[in-house]
């Protein structure tokens, strides 16, 4: 039986995802998604001429290249993600959470959601599915240029 110092020394899924918060927050995709497989999946969102379409992306790369867009296109130090409730079940982590950024060109997107995760046994995250209010997000792809619609 482990003692309790190796017991908190072990990285448990919340610790993870709690990763990817702390990584938005300082507007670093690479950190928020250090703690996610290589083949994982995001389920995405675009704005289409159709609204807002959901699809999946998969691989980190991809996925951190898509969400350093709200990076590299907010105002440095304006970017929070702030965690306001967390669930466990299982392998899966709920988080209810708000956003909020400041943009150069002047838009402020403030937003409350809910985040799903899926981790496997060695505590990465595998599956990440966003839940958010969609007016603020289309609002948000219009003002700043930012579609994050899925190439074709």
């Amino acid at each position: 039986m482990p003692d309790d110092t190796t017991a908190a020394s072990e990285r448990t899924d919340v610790d993870s995802v709690l990763t990817w918060y702390r990584g938005m927050s300082s507007q670093d995709a690479k950190l928020a998604m250090s703690k996610f497989t290589e083949d994982c999946r995001y389920w995405a969102v675009g704005l289409t001429d159709h609204g807002l379409e959901r699809y999946w992306m998969t691989g980190r790369d991809a996925i951190t290249d898509y969400l350093s867009e709200n990076c590299t296109r907010t105002d440095p130090g304006k970017l929070t993600y702030t965690p306001l409730h967390i669930g466990v079940a299982g392998k899966t982590v709920l988080v209810e959470c708000t956003t909020d950024a400041w943009f150069s060109i002047g838009h402020h997107y403030t937003n409350r959601g809910v985040y799903v995760f899926d981790c496997n046994d060695d505590h990465d995250v595998v599956e990440m599915r966003p839940f958010y209010d969609w007016g603020p997000v289309a609002a948000h792809r219009r003002a700043t240029g930012w579609t994050g619609a899925q190439d074709i």
